[in-house]
């Protein structure tokens, strides 16, 4: 089995537990902290390495809970957790203006996009119009400068969530720390649950870690070392093939003692207009001949269920020119990843090259290879917030133009982490998602931008092989805040408080 990266196994007892082990509890809160001097915010950093949950806990929770309830053989669902098994976890994550804020020794050394901060970064990522950092509620953009650190927590119940957030904010209290916010997340109700606001199942393709998790379907293992900052001597990985916008600036070799095992994370607050997709699939779909519902899995690469609209390796193998068959056969988790884009589709027939799964994840098509797709990968770690679409609601626009507050505010809290926001989170986005030229395609044409979450274009246009067309896409997700963090672990956040 080829590994990308490095093959460093981590030490998943020092490694905060949403980095690899994942929260993925239905209740979640961000609590935005503010410290009040340097001595209480080191003092508090520190007291925190005795709150925050390791990746070890988090895989030893969910072996027992495996055991214990195995998965419905109809639904391919396990019950949920109760009694014991019921738990809550705990991690903390520090901006830049935070490390600056509590004297960090060696902070100057980590990655440049980390410290100058994602609202910086809106050139880049394509935050303008009604995404730009102006626009973002507080504590981002322009208040950014107060935002010093971010408490997650997740549980299997508001009330144990509740729970936990009273933990954090006794130790707030202890050290002077003031809060500045703070947002729920919570999954959707049924039958709507593990899906995000449009409909469509969420967090399917993660990548396996090599020394972590045992390889999935078709999937590649992935090294650890392109998660979290393993090896301080480690050179910067080498640079994209030719064809590609060049690179931010790679993170330097060289990191503080108290970094090592630690991992950048990017989170984005984005805001979902659900009323306006659902309007432009059911508006488009009848010229295309084909239901609101395929109109939209075009978009995504997955029908809401899940199931990819490729082909599985099987299906590729009996009928590469096929069509997909069952959308339910591969709902199946034996199967859901279980695809490759050549040879079978590498026109684009069957997902467009502009659909979202294979934007930000092109597996094996041939711009840009394998190789190049798995040096990019981040472990994605989102939730919902906000309350389902109600019925006759109408469309809006974007971000700072309608208040957060009016009821109809819903979206992705978007959180990944990575050991390069650079070559990892800014390359998906920049490179692939918001360049219609990539993938490049046969006629000299543009395969288009990514349907769901490109956002720098007025008119951002998406090619539709199979039928010949390109259409003219409106914006559906705008950013209303975000910040990039890094996520010490258990032994840096103790030395950072020392």
């Amino acid at each position: 089995m080829e590994v990308s990266g490095g093959g460093q196994a981590p030490n998943l007892a020092n490694i905060q537990g949403n980095v690899f082990g994942g929260f993925n509890k239905p209740h979640q809160a961000l609590l935005y902290l503010k410290f009040s001097d340097p001595a209480s915010g080191k003092a508090f950093v520190g007291a925190m390495a005795d709150l925050v949950t390791t990746s070890q806990t988090v895989f030893d929770w969910k072996k027992t809970y495996e055991d214990m309830f195995p998965k419905d053989l109809v639904t391919g669902r396990r019950p949920d957790p109760a009694g014991e098994l019921e738990v809550g976890w705990t991690n903390l994550v520090l901006s830049a203006t935070g490390l600056a804020a509590i004297g960090a020794a060696g902070a100057e050394d980590l990655a440049v996009e980390f410290r100058e901060g994602m609202a910086a970064a809106k050139e880049r990522i394509g935050d303008d119009d009604e995404s730009d950092p102006s626009r973002w509620i507080a504590p981002f953009g322009t208040s950014a400068a107060e935002l010093h650190a971010m408490a997650i927590v997740g549980a299997d119940s508001e009330a144990l969530r509740d729970k936990h957030l009273a933990e954090v904010r006794t130790v707030m209290s202890e050290h002077q720390v003031a809060e500045l916010g703070v947002q729920l997340g919570d999954i959707l109700p049924e039958p709507e649950a593990g899906h995000e606001h449009f409909g469509f199942k969420d967090g399917i393709s993660q990548p396996r870690v090599a020394g972590v998790e045992a390889p999935e379907g078709s999937e590649e293992q992935v090294g650890a070392d392109q998660f979290a900052l393993l090896d301080p001597s480690s050179p910067p990985p080498p640079p994209p093939p030719g064809g590609y916008p060049e690179p931010a600036p790679a993170p330097t070799a060289t990191i503080p003692p108290w970094a090592r095992e630690g991992s950048y994370l990017v989170y984005r607050r984005l805001r979902q207009n659900v009323a306006g997709f659902q309007a432009f699939v059911t508006e488009h779909a009848g010229a295309l001949g084909i239901t609101p519902e395929e109109l939209g899995a075009l978009f995504v690469g997955r029908y809401k269920s899940g199931a990819p609209v490729e082909l599985t390796h099987k299906e590729a193998e009996a009928d590469p020119q096929g069509v997909p068959k069952d959308e339910e056969a591969r709902v199946d988790d034996a199967v859901v990843n279980d695809f490759d884009y050549d040879p079978q589709d590498e026109d684009g027939h069957l997902v467009p090259q502009a659909a979202h799964i294979r934007k930000v994840y092109p597996r094996n098509q041939k711009d840009p290879g394998e190789e190049e797709a798995q040096r990019h990968r981040i472990l994605r770690r989102g939730i919902p917030y906000g309350k389902p679409l109600e019925a006759g609601e109408a469309a809006y626009g974007g971000g700072g133009g309608t208040p957060a507050d009016d009821g109809h505010d819903r979206g992705l809290l978007f959180l990944c982490y990575q050991a390069s926001i650079a070559d990892q989170f800014e390359f998906i986005q920049r490179s692939w998602a918001n360049t219609a030229t990539f993938p490049a395609v046969d006629d000299g044409g543009e395969a288009g931008r990514d349907a769901i979450i490109s956002q720098d274009s007025a008119e951002p246009k998406f090619r539709v092989p199979a039928k010949d067309t390109t259409l003219t896409l409106a914006r559906w997700v705008f950013t209303t805040g975000g910040e990039y963090f890094f996520s010490p672990s258990v032994e840096g956040l103790r030395e950072l408080g020392s």
